[in-house]
């Protein structure tokens, strides 16, 4: 979604995640649960960033039936309805670049989740903006994807207790 009202325009949804720079670290998923919401017949959020082995409640909040039909290429494909408002089913994922989410009764609806290995990742807000807290000091790939504008990488260097900027400049197709 673009916010034409802010100078530059900026993007919302767009993913931001260290793509390379982590060695072979390992992290404990988060133990937060990430939700996603059927409401209005609308995905909430349109994009989800979570962790391999974090839990994901899909919840349908509103009064009609829904369905939910991951198009994954890594996870299992996930194919369920949720015919009650109030109905929930909770699921784990594996790392995977983001993936298509739609609903089968509202082909209107869609929406990505990106799942990752490691907990530093975000997704822009509505003014286009990040941020990835608690990554530790070091040389770092930053990779950002939008579902329509695709995906672009930037070198950043983390030094103990200092905020680093990253800004990603998309350019519309010029076909």
């Amino acid at each position: 979604m673009l916010n034409k009202n802010a100078d530059p325009i900026t993007i919302k949804n767009v993913v931001v995640s260290i793509k390379e720079g982590l060695g072979d670290r390992k992290f404990p998923p988060k133990k937060d649960e990430a939700i996603l919401d059927q409401n209005g017949c609308q995905y909430s959020p349109h994009v989800l960033a979570v962790m391999e082995g974090q839990s994901v409640m899909i919840r349908n909040s509103a009064p009609t039936n829904h369905n939910i039909h991951f198009l994954p290429k890594i996870n299992e494909e996930f194919n369920k309805t949720q015919p009650k408002q109030g109905m929930e089913d909770k699921i784990t994922l594996k790392t995977e670049a983001p993936f298509k989410v739609k609903c089968d009764v509202h082909p209107w609806m869609g929406m990505h989740i990106a799942v990752f290995n490691h907990p530093f990742s975000a997704v822009t807000g509505e003014e286009g903006i990040f941020e990835i807290k608690s990554l530790p000091p070091g040389k770092y790939v930053v990779e950002a994807w939008h579902e329509k504008f695709g995906t672009m990488k930037a070198n950043v260097e983390v030094t103990s207790g200092a905020t680093k900027d990253a800004d990603f400049t998309f350019e519309p197709d010029k076909k």
